[in-house]
């Protein structure tokens, strides 16, 4: 078994405009973001995969994040992330 992970072998390419790196749950209502790496599990990736919620896509923050989760719209689709589940998501702002 190798050493390296998906990311490692196809790094996803950045939004021209991002900025800084952080987890979803860090990140300030009506901001926008790119998605660079889930750190979850298998399951838990192949998952979010099947939603769209995937490394190299945009997303926005609609509601939150709160003690419970946040909301986040990707390409019209809205979904309810719970807080521990945010915190698995890593992104990079983008400059609006």
């Amino acid at each position: 078994m190798s050493n390296f992970s998906e990311a490692d072998i196809h790094p996803m390419p950045t939004h021209p405009s991002a900025t800084s790196s952080c987890r979803l749950d860090q990140l300030s209502s009506a901001h926008s973001a790119q998605i660079t790496q889930i750190t979850g599990d298998l399951a838990l990736r192949q998952r979010l995969k099947m939603l769209g919620i995937r490394p190299g896509v945009t997303l926005k923050i609609v509601h939150g994040p709160n003690k419970r989760g946040v909301v986040i719209q990707i390409q019209g689709g809205r979904f309810a992330i719970g807080k521990s589940l945010a915190q698995e998501i890593l992104v990079e702002k983008i400059r609006t």
